[in-house]
């Protein structure tokens, strides 16, 4: 049955992409369709009207495994404050002595692998992080949100060395004693923060029998909180997949060099909440006093101005009232074309712009799914599914960037009552991890942000651009 499925929805996308690549869309439609019979028309003057409106907090862990996590608390020099904070379990180490009867510390470094992609911001000022120790357990059986925080112990774990330059892509050396006569090193893009003694101290005298379970672990040690001091320049983004990263203590024991890595990943068990789920994202957004303030909520002025923001930031409600003037119709192809503004003090070098938006609807659960168009597209081209859906920032001849979406599919579905005239547009990250895992989920995880003219400026007004054959 999905292979027969599959045969007209392509069939359909074809026909619109060669509808749509022509300039003169009722010539074409005149040679393919008797004029008695049919009435192809195009028209980008339908009313519709958008509202960008704060959301409600969207599901951040422990069992949604994100590709990387942001972290930091910076001020926007339009959108104003966003804050981004981690709350994780480390595992338990891979290998431990049967005894640790002896062992002396010598460091223990909390060890965050970059992901070299997704740092936001202004990179090359000083950053300044602190890590706490959790006193409230993160449940594998719960659901959390963006807006849950978990409650800390008042003494930080880090040595407070301060501010600090990431450089996220340079490679730094790490140490791993892998016998008691063999030490390699590993060099990759991290941050590396000394820790209090005090819990190198503690995690050498725990009974070597806690190691063997992570359930029995997380009873000594719940994990740690890692967020921003003050006011950052940006956001930086940690791979907490990478098998490399977490608390590394160091010691010495029979006179020899040894080594307890707790990881927050275990490779092998990529899929396996149970070992490598326990991370949770918190995310809180402040647009007091910002550029956008005015333009938020059902009274915002989005006329004149529509702002869009990642990780489960501003979305965008859109409405097609009057679409019963239309009559009888066949959609052809429909698509939504957005702007961009310029906006005064904006550095778009420093603060980029979504990389996708795409279009969804709310389902019965009250949740936000993809549309049709976008679940055929990932059916059709896999990975590539965006030469179908669109949503990306194009810059046109004029200078201007432009993103156009596609709902043609949903849009029939609309004009034929069978869904609602409503969708939400929001950022989405363009990642195999998000396709494989976590189905086209609502963007948290890489910061971006945008604001497009809205539907009633003069020459670049937010718009719906219909094909479409009466009958």
């Amino acid at each position: 049955m999905k292979a027969i499925a599959r045969i007209p929805a392509l069939a359909i996308l074809v026909s619109v992409l060669l509808l749509w690549a022509c300039n003169d869309p009722i010539s074409i439609g005149s040679d393919l369709l008797d004029d008695n019979r049919a009435d192809v028309k195009f028209v980008d003057t339908m009313a519709i009207t958008v509202e960008s409106y704060i959301p409600d907090s969207v599901v951040a862990g422990p069992r949604l495994l994100l590709s990387n996590y942001a972290c930091g608390k910076f001020e926007d020099p339009v959108f104003g404050s966003t804050e981004a904070a981690i709350f994780a379990h480390l595992l338990v180490p891979n290998s431990t002595e049967s005894s640790l009867t002896g062992a002396e510390l010598d460091s223990i470094r909390l060890v965050l692998p970059f992901d070299t992609l997704t740092n936001y911001g202004n990179i090359n000022l000083p950053f300044e992080l602190e890590i706490h120790r959790l006193a409230e357990k993160i449940s594998l059986d719960q659901t959390y949100y963006t807006d849950k925080t978990f409650a800390t112990e008042a003494a930080k774990l880090d040595l407070n060395s301060g501010p600090f330059l990431p450089n996220p892509k340079a490679d730094r050396t790490v140490l791993n004693y892998t016998s008691d006569t063999q030490v390699d090193t590993f060099s990759f893009p991290h941050l590396r923060i000394p820790l209090e003694d005090a819990l190198g101290t503690e995690l050498l005298s725990l009974d070597p029998a806690v190691y063997l379970n992570d359930s029995l672990f997380f009873e000594k040690f719940k994990g740690i909180r890692i967020q921003g001091v003050g006011t950052q320049p940006g956001l930086l983004s940690f791979d907490l997949f990478s098998s490399r990263g977490g608390i590394l203590v160091y010691y010495r024991k029979d006179g020899k060099n040894r080594q307890l890595h707790f990881p927050f990943y275990v490779a092998g068990d990529l899929f396996s909440a149970a070992r490598n789920g326990g991370k949770v994202l918190h995310v809180k957004h402040d647009y007091t006093g910002s550029q956008v303030a005015p333009f938020i909520g059902a009274t915002g002025r989005t006329d004149s101005l529509i702002p869009l923001q990642s990780i489960n930031g501003l979305q965008l409600r859109v409405q097609f009232p009057n679409l019963a003037a239309l009559g009888n119709i066949i959609i052809n192809q429909a698509e939504l074309e957005f702007t961009v503004a310029d906006m005064p003090g904006d550095d778009i070098n420093l603060f980029t712009r979504p990389a996708q938006v795409l279009p969804y609807e709310i389902n019965s659960d009250g949740r936000a799914v993809p549309i049709r168009d976008v679940s055929i597209a990932v059916q059709l081209r896999g990975q590539d599914y965006n030469i179908f859906t669109g949503g990306n920032p194009v810059r046109q001849s004029d200078g201007r960037v432009v993103y156009k979406i596609n709902l043609t599919s949903h849009f029939q579905r609309i004009i034929d009552q069978s869904a609602q005239a409503e969708l939400i547009i929001a950022p989405h990250l363009l990642t195999a991890t998000t396709l494989l895992s976590n189905f086209l989920f609502l963007n948290i995880e890489q910061p971006g942000r945008t604001v497009f003219y809205g539907t009633a400026h003069p020459s670049y007004r937010a718009k719906l651009n219909l094909l479409f054959t009466s009958i």
